[in-house]
């Protein structure tokens, strides 16, 4: 089931791995935490995430930025851009 928002372990969980704790850092953190629940927050999070963008996809999205922005596109700037951002975020599809 897909969530709009993160619950408070979840939260508490990913904001401990953005500070770069280690699972094992993590869960010593509170005793009643597996590492199931760091794989919950996980997918909660690309659950929230999708939920922002509509569920659409990577490929959806740019073709949208392309219809909206056509002088852009024919001046080349958005162009650079995106091709820049593909070029960075191609592992993150």
């Amino acid at each position: 089931m897909e969530t709009t928002e993160l619950t408070e372990k979840s939260r508490a969980i990913l904001e401990a791995i953005a500070k770069g704790h280690t699972y094992e850092q993590i869960l010593v953190q509170d005793l009643a935490w597996t590492y199931h629940d760091i794989f919950q927050a996980a997918a909660e999070a690309l659950d929230v995430a999708k939920a922002e963008r509509g569920g659409k996809s990577y490929d959806q999205r740019m073709d949208e930025i392309r219809q909206d922005h056509p002088a852009l596109m024919k001046s080349g700037a958005l162009r650079k851009m995106i091709g820049c951002v593909n070029s960075f975020g191609q592992e993150f599809r």
